[in-house]
């Protein structure tokens, strides 16, 4: 919620200086609360803005994916890059700080959303065969990672997911499947509301801390929360197509909500 608070502040830096410079700008502020938590003064603030420049990847992502810019790269370069993320996150799932951890997470998910900037280049069966064996390479130190590093939690389920890990993305590495068809089809259901989820985001919070003491004062149960979700999903939608472009007239006067039809 506050990413989004403040979001006009970021899309103003966009409109001034560029959407790579403006990006840079809150990895800067990300790493400078991250310096803070490490240097024990953690608080709320610290917290929220450590991770600021994961969100702001996301808006750097989506403009990219808006303006058709592309990259060329190798399908097993691409491929083992998002293996050995994934690995890092189920090896500091449990015991790294919460900072390293959901950056990790956010470098993961990250790269897997690039695959729609990504051109692969073609390969041939003998590259297939190449990217399959970085795989396996890559997966033995993760495994003695697995064995070695003092974990918590159970080191078989640790060691079968680093595995399996391995095994799905190597499908990719196939190329009998391709991961942005995947993405865009588990995607899919979420499109429709991709038009206002900037008010979702803003409206959502408080009504259902509202609505949950609410429940909490009259001694009902919290499941009853699920009947404000048509009033939030309403009144998102209302602020978003029908009043920002009004209200934050600064933001971008060419832009329009995206319908599917």
């Amino acid at each position: 919620m506050p990413y989004y608070l403040v979001y006009p502040l970021f899309w103003r830096g966009v409109k001034a200086f560029g959407i790579e410079r403006a990006f840079l700008a809150t990895v800067f502020i990300s790493v400078l609360f991250a310096a803070i938590d490490f240097a024990g003064m953690h608080n709320h603030v610290s917290n929220v803005f450590s991770l600021y420049g994961l969100w702001c990847a996301g808006a750097l992502l989506a403009e990219w994916r808006a303006s058709g810019r592309t990259i060329d790269i190798s399908p097993n370069r691409f491929y083992c890059a998002v293996f050995i993320l994934f690995a890092c996150c189920q090896l500091a799932e449990k015991d790294a700080t919460r900072i390293i951890i959901d950056w990790l997470c956010g470098l993961f998910l990250g790269a897997v959303m690039f695959c729609y900037q990504v051109r692969f280049s073609k390969t041939m069966v003998r590259d297939r065969m190449v990217g399959m064996l970085m795989l396996a390479t890559l997966m033995l130190p993760m495994m003695l990672l697995a064995q070695k590093l003092p974990i918590s939690g159970s080191r078989k389920l640790l060691e079968a997911r680093i595995v399996l890990s391995a095994a799905a993305i190597g499908v990719f590495v196939t190329g009998r499947f391709s991961l942005r068809g995947c993405c865009t089809a588990i995607l899919r259901p979420f499109y429709k509301a991709g038009a206002w989820s900037y008010a979702l985001y803003i409206i959502h919070f408080p009504l259902l801390i509202f609505v949950a003491a609410l429940l909490a004062r009259m001694h009902l149960p919290r499941i009853l929360l699920v009947v404000v979700t048509p009033l939030i999903v309403w009144l998102a939608k209302l602020l978003e197509l029908n009043l920002q472009h009004v209200i934050v007239r600064w933001m971008d006067a060419t832009l329009r909500p995206h319908t599917n039809n």
